[in-house]
């Protein structure tokens, strides 16, 4: 009797375990139960669709699961008997497994806001799945003035994308600093800077306190609007395993290093799943699809026999405002600071490539490190960002010190960046800062 592996909900973490499986163990009869109509949402490129550069539909993508082998129900899992081993769906369909991955991902925050439920979908709206995107897709034809609540990765991405439309866009972040958990104070500023320049306005330390038909109530005043668009972060899915023995954290199901839950059998993964920081060994919520992603691979690797253990997350991130790229890995100063590891930073500016370089954009890099030399994050912003925080990234996977990062080696042509890199550059910099 082949073993049954069901997957609950169809993001990164459980389509990586469904192919991986796959590939791996023939032996293994593999169900997915999503509610969604096809198999797998690019939810981070919803607001360049909003934008029009992508169409929507293309977000929404079918990979041909069923043709692989791996039955697709399209209905909703609602319940988990442990004892019995079955998923029961909104449908009345019961679902047996021997083995099961829950991979629920999560839902948006709704923070209460006075008149915000009652006016959702006519004058505010969320900004989370594929439904929310066209339903706000359809309302922009009536609208003029778009407030933005919440200054995260989509906030800020949504907002740049109305702007682009040709919207008045203002941007409310009840924090005093953009992308809070991803970047410190100093980058937050040339973040909010950049959109200002585009035609944004940002208003920092701005709570929303009421949402009328005309008007939206602040702690610094009113403000008119048409529609506005809620994005003020997600929180775990956890709803199938309420009043089950499942045991679950403010991050998520709680997990150890193979993914597995306290209950033998069951597994979590993705959003829903409590993660934990790779530096600090502290539990946190991860909210991206690369260690989602990595954390289906491992666990369809597990299941194969193969011994894999997921090491933590450094929450690599980026994101892109037209031409100009942000990415972060590991730690900010502020987030070092409170766990009391003595950060020392240093920022560089400078340019990507020579100057007379017809291809020089500006870049700027941001290092933190701790007294002792352990290289703690990475902040950047500008042309080629990203690539650059990926080698961050890699280094603190691999262990490097601060002194074993500055002494690597980047290929070189003039096309592509100088022979000494920005990045080695704060490299320097820095050490010569632990050396005062």
């Amino acid at each position: 009797m082949p073993e049954s592996f069901v997957i609950v909900g169809l993001g990164p973490a459980g389509f990586a375990a469904a192919l991986t499986l796959k590939k791996n163990r023939a032996d293994f009869e593999i169900t997915a139960i999503d509610e969604k109509g096809f198999d797998l949402l690019h939810s981070c490129s919803l607001p360049s669709a909003i934008e029009g550069n992508i169409p929507l539909e293309h977000l929404a993508e079918n990979m041909g699961l069923e043709k692989m082998g791996i039955k697709v129900i399209r209905e909703k899992a609602v319940s988990i008997d442990l004892k019995k081993k079955i998923i029961a769906t909104d449908k009345g369909k019961e679902v047996k497994f021997s083995k099961l991955l829950i991979s629920t991902g999560a839902k948006p925050k709704v923070p209460p806001i006075k008149g915000l439920k009652e006016l959702l979908g006519k004058k505010t709206f969320l900004f989370h799945s594929h439904g929310d995107a066209k339903l706000l897709g359809n309302a922009l034809s009536k609208a003029k003035n778009i407030a933005v609540i919440g200054g995260g990765a989509i906030g800020v991405e949504l907002s740049y994308a109305l702007n682009e439309k040709g919207f008045k866009v203002r941007l409310i972040q009840m924090d005093p600093t953009l992308l809070p958990k991803a970047i410190d104070a100093d980058i937050s500023d040339a973040l909010a800077e950049h959109l200002r320049k585009e035609g944004i306005e940002v208003l920092l330390s701005t709570t929303a306190k009421e949402f009328s038909e005309k008007e939206i109530l602040t702690d610094k005043g009113s403000f008119a609007y048409d529609l506005a668009v809620v994005a003020v972060g997600v929180s775990p899915n956890l709803e199938i395993v309420k009043g089950t023995a499942i045991e679950t954290t403010p991050c998520g199901i709680k997990i150890d290093g193979l993914l597995r839950t306290n209950m033998d059998g069951i597994y979590a993964a993705g959003d829903v799943a409590e993660s934990r920081d790779f530096i600090t060994k502290k539990s946190c919520a991860i909210n991206l699809a690369s260690p989602a992603y990595q954390q289906g691979i491992i666990l369809a690797n597990n299941l194969s026999g193969k011994n894999s253990e997921y090491r933590g997350t450094l929450n690599t991130f980026a994101i892109t405002i037209g031409n100009f790229e942000l990415a972060s890995t590991g730690l900010t100063g502020k987030s070092a600071q409170e766990n009391n590891l003595e950060p020392v930073s240093v920022t560089v500016k400078g340019k990507t490539h020579y100057n007379w370089h017809p291809d020089a954009k500006d870049l700027a890099i941001k290092l933190v490190a701790s007294r002792e030399g352990k290289l703690l994050g990475a902040q950047a912003y500008g042309s080629g960002a990203a690539a650059r925080i990926d080698v961050v990234s890699t280094a603190i996977f691999a262990g490097f010190s601060l002194n074993d990062f500055s002494m690597i080696e980047l290929a070189y042509q003039p096309d592509i960046r100088q022979a000494h890199d920005l990045l080695l550059t704060a490299a320097e910099l820095l050490q010569n800062r632990l050396r005062r």
